[in-house]
């Protein structure tokens, strides 16, 4: 940190500045490494998804909220077929309580849980990339 002189009447503006641009850098770096964190989970979401045609598999996408050209918020979430998701990462009841392979009466299909690991993870790795560059605006 630099050495400043600063007059008791600018006292205040001066600490507004350091703040301001203290709480710009921190926000950046949230945003690079939410940006970063979100590319990992998208290509986990591909591997880790079911695959019947592929079309779920491929949907996963990102989308990325920017405000004064930083960014404030980012989601990963299915394009192609947004409304499989819950279903099948939690199961859900048969349509005429028969499953389509192999016709056995069932009154729920199995759950392919695939999100929450994934979540789980890249939240811990954005919670690491987070510390790690906010150290970065304090060196």
């Amino acid at each position: 940190m630099n050495n400043i002189t600063v007059r008791p009447d600018e006292l205040k503006a001066v600490l507004y500045e350091m703040i301001k641009e203290f709480d710009s850098n921190v926000a950046q770096a949230a945003g690079e490494a939410a940006a970063e964190v979100a590319k990992d989970a998208r290509q986990q979401l591909k591997s880790s998804s079911p695959k019947r045609s592929g079309k779920y598999a491929s949907g996963w996408a990102i989308h990325t909220e920017k405000s004064e050209g930083i960014v404030r918020e980012v989601s990963v979430h299915n394009k192609a077929k947004p409304g499989l998701t819950h279903l099948l990462e939690f199961g859900h009841v048969t349509k005429n309580g028969t499953t389509r392979k192999t016709g056995k009466t069932l009154r729920r299909t199995p759950a392919h849980s695939h999100i929450e690991a994934v979540n789980t993870e890249v939240q811990e790795k954005f919670v690491r990339e987070i510390e790690k560059r906010i150290e970065k605006v304090f060196s």
